[in-house]
């Protein structure tokens, strides 16, 4: 990710690397010896969240200091939106904070793997397994929705006033590149 004058990446093996040219990297010691997953800037705060629920944050994505996530699953996904670090895995694991370091479990509605998670236009999103797709105004009570498909939904971000979801298999990244959008109503 990119913010004030900064580069930052995060990959397995728990690396992650700051650079102000996007040339020369300089490794971090992210406080984990997990696998990080996602890695977001929000509210003043770099937050990443990693294998076996691991989740640490840092103001200046140099100095990184270990949170209690409440959960072992893996962590895939962090978003922010409207006041509230929402985050979302393995197992259907779901999580909000006010702060990222004091965190709630929350109820996803699923069992399965939750890849993705954005919230735009006053609308918390998620997808997952088996084409998994829910939306939430307040990332607490959440509204199972059809997505169409029984593939996996990796990828959501928001443009142009649609949600434009990206998965594996037809008819997400069709051979022309051209994901599905869905309007939520």
């Amino acid at each position: 990710i990119y913010n004030n004058d900064l580069w930052v990446l995060c990959s397995d093996n728990s690396i992650i690397r700051t650079s102000t040219d996007a040339i020369n990297w300089t490794a971090r010691t992210p406080g984990t010896t997990s696998t990080i997953n996602t890695l977001i800037y929000a509210n003043g705060l770099y937050v990443f969240g990693g294998n076996s629920g691991a989740l640490s944050t840092s103001t200046n994505a140099i100095n990184w200091t270990a949170r209690t996530s409440g959960t072992t699953s893996t962590i895939n996904a962090i978003t922010y939106g409207n006041g509230l670090y929402v985050f979302a895995g393995n197992s259907g694991a779901l999580s909000t904070s006010t702060n990222a370091i004091n965190w709630t479990a929350r109820t996803s509605g699923i069992a399965s793997i939750i890849f993705s998670l954005t919230y735009a236009n006053g609308l918390y999103v998620y997808g997952g397994a088996n084409g998994a797709l829910a939306t939430s105004t307040d990332a607490i009570n959440w509204t199972p929705r059809t997505s169409g498909t029984s593939s996996t939904i990796y990828s959501l971000t928001y443009a142009n006033g649609l949600y434009i979801i990206v998965g594996e298999f037809r008819p997400f990244g069709s051979l022309f590149g051209v994901p599905i959008t869905v309007p939520f109503a």
